[in-house]
């Protein structure tokens, strides 16, 4: 695909925009922070003074303190936040993968958001990819959005029955939903599918943002995670937050979708 990069540059302010697969993709930077974003949504965004961005992204990597050196799988790039504060906390005890379904995409995150050159990136549809895999992962993080909607391939049974199978025996499954999906019962019905597979539950990111995270726990119980991440997470109002968040969060299914976990 032949892209037309332009750049721009302003006092305090600096742009890139291309075009990929249909879609108006544009980069922005200025002293405080980077943001990426695709036909106007922010799909991205990056602290220069902070591993954290007062958003939704923050909420996924202390997951990774609930196992010991995990695996995680990424489905859906953007700008890589998630990969980002994943690296730079964690480094070399978190092996990280990433399916991405756009090239370009995979390209401007290496350039552009300081995505650790030895993270894996797979492209290809996670769906697809993701149906290959068995018990290979201690965690996966679905955050792939085309604009403002979750494809629809990521909403099916199939997908959760391969998402189960491709995760470890305590493995969790933790999906970005954003808010404006919630209508017509979309959000109950994902999380009866998601319940035939595994406890799950919604956290309400009070003070964070307005989207649901859904965490889909395999075997291990909530104050199991819970404690994971509040006795390793450290000290500080931010963080106390955060922690506070997974203390508060509440299943995400009637009863008859409920096994003794």
């Amino acid at each position: 695909m032949n892209n037309i990069i332009k750049r721009f540059f302003y006092k305090e302010n600096k742009k890139m925009s291309m075009r990929s697969s249909g879609r108006n993709i544009e980069i922005s930077e200025n002293h405080t922070q980077k943001t990426f974003t695709i036909n106007g949504t922010i799909q991205s965004l990056v602290m220069k003074n902070s591993d954290y961005t007062m958003e939704y992204w923050d909420m996924f990597p202390p997951l990774a303190y609930v196992f010991e050196n995990p695996r995680v799988l990424m489905i859906g790039l953007g700008g890589g936040t998630i990969a980002h504060q994943i690296s730079a906390n964690f480094g070399s005890r978190v092996q990280l993968e990433i399916f991405e379904v756009d090239a370009n995409i995979a390209d401007m995150s290496k350039r552009f958001f300081g995505l650790n050159p030895a993270t894996k990136i797979v492209i290809g549809d996670g769906a697809v990819l993701l149906s290959k895999k068995r018990a290979a992962y201690d965690i996966i993080i679905l955050d792939a959005y085309d604009v403002d909607t979750i494809p629809a391939q990521f909403l099916t049974a199939q997908f959760v029955r391969n998402a189960s199978n491709a995760l470890k025996g305590a493995g969790i499954l933790a999906i970005n939903y954003i808010s404006t999906m919630r209508h017509g019962g979309m959000l109950e019905n994902y999380v009866n599918i998601l319940s035939e597979h595994f406890s799950v539950y919604l956290i309400n990111a009070r003070g964070i943002t307005s989207n649901s995270i859904i965490i889909c726990s395999k075997s291990l119980k909530k104050e199991e995670i819970v404690d994971k991440i509040r006795s390793s997470i450290g000290a500080g109002s931010y963080k106390s937050m955060i922690v506070s968040n997974y203390e508060n969060m509440e299943r995400g299914a009637t009863e008859k979708h409920w096994d003794s976990r």
